[in-house]
């Protein structure tokens, strides 16, 4: 059974893993706080969240996070990861787990062996790709359900306010950060997604029939 404090201690045992594998450029340890019937686990910082909620593009909306230190950790190439959950109880209430890509640096899939000489962040600027933004929400309230057009979990691809892809479960960290390094960071000669330590948590079901009729993602059991 998934808890509040044991997904802190998971959150910050990926952590220490994107540390040791040279990954992480800072990163803030799991804050467990309760309010009311509710426990969130995120980062201090988290309150500057809201900006993303609001009509800013891209490139001011990841400034904005990353000058306030609103994140869980922040990669490596600079790419800002934020990972926040809610529970009520022992139940999962809400979670959102978000990869924000620089703007204007190369991926670090496609030269993993440049990222450990750069130096300050204004130095490398120039470099450009296409930012990619991805955010599995998750929410357990049923008024916000809309079978196949607002899931319970969704993934979000860019700024389409109507990108919802229905995912079968909700994500615990581990398939969260597999899914990150696995599609943005493994290469050819390293795969960082292997070492990640594992865990055999998995939060229930919360796709419908209907939405098991188009195309979805399937969360690993």
């Amino acid at each position: 059974m998934a808890t509040a404090e044991g997904t802190a201690k998971r959150i910050d045992g990926i952590l220490r893993y994107l540390v040791k594998s040279g990954l992480a450029r800072a990163q803030k340890p799991a804050v467990c706080c309760s309010y009311g019937r509710f426990k969130t686990v995120s980062f201090p910082g988290a309150e500057h969240i809201s900006i993303a909620l609001k009509k800013l593009d891209y490139r001011e909306t990841y400034l904005h996070f990353l000058q306030r230190r609103a994140y869980t950790v922040l990669m490596r190439d600079y790419a800002v990861i934020q990972i926040m959950y809610r529970f009520r109880g022992s139940e999962l209430a809400s979670h959102r787990l978000a990869f924000f890509a620089a703007p204007k640096l190369v991926e670090f899939q496609n030269e993993p062996d440049w990222y450990p000489y750069d130096d300050p962040f204004v130095d490398i600027q120039e470099r450009t790709t296409a930012p990619a933004l991805i955010r599995f929400d998750y929410s357990a309230a049923e008024e916000r359900h809309q079978s196949v057009v607002h899931p319970k979990s969704h993934l979000t691809l860019g700024r389409y306010e109507q990108c919802r892809i229905p995912v079968s479960a909700p994500l615990t960290p581990y398939c969260f950060m597999d899914f990150v390094l696995r599609n943005f960071y493994d290469t050819g000669r390293k795969s960082y997604s292997s070492r990640l330590p594992r865990s055999t948590s998995r939060f229930a079901e919360s796709i419908d029939a209907n939405e098991q009729c188009v195309m979805h993602m399937m969360v690993p059991g």
